[in-house]
């Protein structure tokens, strides 16, 4: 009885080991953040940015795209006079090139925080990214057709274990 059960699990854990890259490549999945400027965005302050403030990850990919009619940037810091302005993201350095109508920013968070930001051209459209670290604000994302192989691979080496003698193999 103890050698079924133990061919059946050593199968299943075979099953499992095959399956794991494809498993671990879908555990923690970066999540794509998107941010709008809101139409008529420089008489907007805080409300120039939808959503804001922004929740992220570390990971995240946050992507801001221009829905007004004028142009834009968005710069890390609390404003023009900031020392660090611009130092964790900018989309238009020196203003080259702004974001215009229609066009998007994407800035990858490899670290967490608080990280505000503005326009440098309408200095009053202010903003704020709070990052948290890997795994807070990420679900786990199991696709349906690994736990069904899972699933499959453990049931099937107990119908495999309960059938053993069917096959001919003595009784230990």
């Amino acid at each position: 009885m103890y050698t079924k059960l133990a061919v059946g699990a050593g199968l299943g854990a075979v099953l499992v080991v095959m399956l794991a890259p494809l498993l671990a490549s879908h555990v923690y999945a970066a999540s794509p953040v998107k941010v709008t400027i809101q139409p008529g965005a420089s008489n907007l302050a805080d409300k120039a940015f939808s959503p804001n403030p922004v929740s992220a990850s570390v990971g995240d990919n946050v992507t801001w795209t221009n829905g007004d009619t004028q142009a834009h940037t968005v710069t890390s810091g609390t404003g023009p006079n900031d020392a660090n302005k611009g130092k964790d993201f900018d989309s238009s350095p020196n203003y080259n090139p702004l974001l215009t109508p229609g066009k998007s920013f994407s800035h990858v968070f490899t670290a967490a925080g608080t990280f505000p930001y503005f326009c440098q051209l309408h200095p009053t459209m202010v903003g704020t990214v709070n990052v948290a670290t890997s795994g807070q604000a990420t679900t786990p994302e199991f696709p349906v057709g690994v736990v069904l192989a899972i699933t499959a691979a453990v049931f099937g080496a107990a119908i495999f274990a309960t059938r053993w003698n069917k096959l001919g193999v003595p009784k230990v």
